[in-house]
């Protein structure tokens, strides 16, 4: 293994080296103290891995990680210092640091690095597998891609096959048409560009999104080629496109599926630090308590104790998001559930927050973590609340006995066949943002005040449903609010087959007519 480690504490050096070299005796170590001499290993770029310290004389980590992304973006990068602290650890991890490890922990130093290298090599893998693929295709390549030809008018001499399977036109319908109006008709510029250095080079490749014949967009990476007749005078255009629909939405996923994957990881990590900072405290305020010597002093303590408390509450929140749902599970009583739930929410709500609820007497027995349910409900409530206008508003809570059959299964991708008790909790809020609905659930998301939220709290609920066994929906309308629905298997042999509930769409978003008359006791 070859490591770059930016340290500027001689001491500390030789501790990691020491650290290292009995897990790697042969590892070489190049250490570095200045930005100079930084960005002079980055241009050599002969490591496996690079370690920082986050406070440095000349930069601070954060830049040390950005120079590292810009000239060797497929080298991990760790922090490893005594002064990051848990914000600046977060926000390395967003800017693309893949952990981080306190210097009074070195124990986690070595893990730390074998699982960043795992990665790597798993990348690595993933990508000559790719590459072999990609080679295999290309014998394909006709069979499969999407072939026209136009003329230098843009008018369309030949279409395959793969042509009228990738755009849904015929070729009956496609010949003699302008290929911008059949294929471009929402991006002509982006057209006009390719076209333009078609024109000054004979050949173009890149990635464009067409719009087919029933107006959904199709991703394709085109490769147009100049075809001149004998003369050597521009003669048409071959246009080979390949779909890249699926593969452009699997690498969204993949990154998705990485960045919660290392978010996770520092989550766990930073609460269990915390954990261990928190108990002794904990423990000081209850004698500090017992020898104040006045009221103004117990009034201090109690303070301090409530930040305690506080803090405690999170950590809390961050491990749930990092082990999942777990805990002990048995059959729950929801009505009685969803209506302590309630009550203790109502305590919370201002005066002009109207909070009502309609639960079915006969509703189905699900398997569950009360307390872990419970949570489900408190945060989806207090995210209702915190969305209300000025004026107040309604958050109401709804409960559903739904048997899912083979229709109502396309229209929730998540569910299987059977028994499920749906939840619904909307509000009259201000509703979320189209742009910011695909990240709603990611850890540490958030559109509150700095301050003011987490971003955990959507992560945790998502985290716990699906440790049910269950998946959960949103849907929202800006300016009128917003309705998730959480799923849960019912108990099959307690559910009466023959009930069938409303489907997905039945539930309007922001109906509360049905609530006003259901205010909680």
């Amino acid at each position: 293994m070859k490591l770059l480690h930016l340290e500027d504490n001689r001491n500390d050096a030789e501790l990691v080296e020491h650290v290292l070299r009995k897990a790697w005796p042969a590892c070489k170590i190049k250490r570095t103290d200045t930005r100079k001499g930084f960005l002079a290993a980055l241009d050599q770029g002969e490591f496996d891995l690079i370690l920082s310290d986050y406070t440095l004389p000349d930069m601070d980590g954060l830049k040390a990680l950005d120079l590292a992304l810009e000239k060797c973006p497929d080298k991990p990068f760790i922090f490893l210092s005594g002064t990051i602290g848990e914000e600046r650890a977060v926000e390395a991890l967003k800017r693309g640091a893949v952990d981080y490890v306190v210097k009074d922990r070195p124990g986690r130093l070595v893990p730390a690095i074998r699982q960043a290298l795992d990665k790597v090599e798993r990348k690595s893998q993933l990508q000559q597998a790719e590459a072999r693929i990609r080679e295999q295709a290309a014998l394909l390549s006709k069979a499969h891609d999407a072939i026209w030809v136009t003329d230098l008018k843009q008018r369309i001499t030949y279409w395959n096959h793969g042509a009228e399977q990738l755009s849904g036109w015929t070729e009956e319908e496609a010949l003699g048409h302008d290929i911008r109006t059949l294929l471009f008709r929402s991006d002509h510029q982006c057209y006009l560009e390719a076209l333009q250095k078609l024109l000054a080079d004979g050949q173009w490749q890149g990635e464009l999104r067409l719009q087919g014949k029933a107006d959904s967009p199709v991703m394709v990476e085109s490769r147009w080629t100049l075809v001149t007749n004998q003369a050597g005078d521009p003669e048409s255009i071959l246009f080979i496109n390949t779909d890249v629909t699926e593969k452009k939405k699997l690498e969204a996923q993949v990154l998705h599926t990485q960045r919660m994957e290392s978010i996770g990881t520092l989550a766990g990590g930073v609460a269990h630090d915390l954990n261990n900072s928190l108990t002794p405290i904990f423990l000081a305020m209850g004698i500090l308590r017992e020898k104040a010597p006045n009221l103004e002093s117990r009034a201090i303590i109690e303070k301090v104790e409530s930040s305690v408390q506080h803090s405690a509450a999170l950590v809390k929140q961050l491990l749930a998001f990092a082990r999942g749902a777990d805990g002990q599970h048995s059959e729950l009583d929801l009505r009685r559930l969803i209506s302590d739930a309630a009550k203790f929410m109502q305590q919370t709500l201002s005066a002009d927050v109207n909070l009502g609820i309609q639960v079915n007497d006969d509703l189905w027995p699900v398997v569950g973590n009360v307390t872990q349910i419970t949570q489900v409900l408190l945060n989806l409530c207090l995210n209702a609340r915190d969305a209300m206008p000025p004026g107040g508003g309604h958050i109401n809570i709804f409960t559903q006995n739904l048997l899912v059959d083979e229709t109502m299964q396309s229209s929730l991708p998540e569910a299987i066949l059977g028994p499920y008790v749906l939840i619904a909790i909307s509000d009259t809020g201000t509703g979320i943002r189209p742009e910011n609905m695909d990240r709603i659930f990611d850890p540490f998301f958030t559109t509150k005040e700095f301050g003011k939220g987490t971003g955990l709290g959507l992560s945790t609920v998502q985290g716990i449903v699906k440790g049910h066994h269950g998946f959960i929906t949103v849907n929202s309308i800006m300016g009128q609010g917003t309705i998730f629905r959480i799923y849960l298997p019912a108990l099959p042999s307690r559910a009466k087959p023959a009930f069938s509930g409303p489907s997905e769409t039945s539930l309007a978003p922001c109906d509360q007519r049905k609530f006003e008359s259901s205010p909680v006791e």
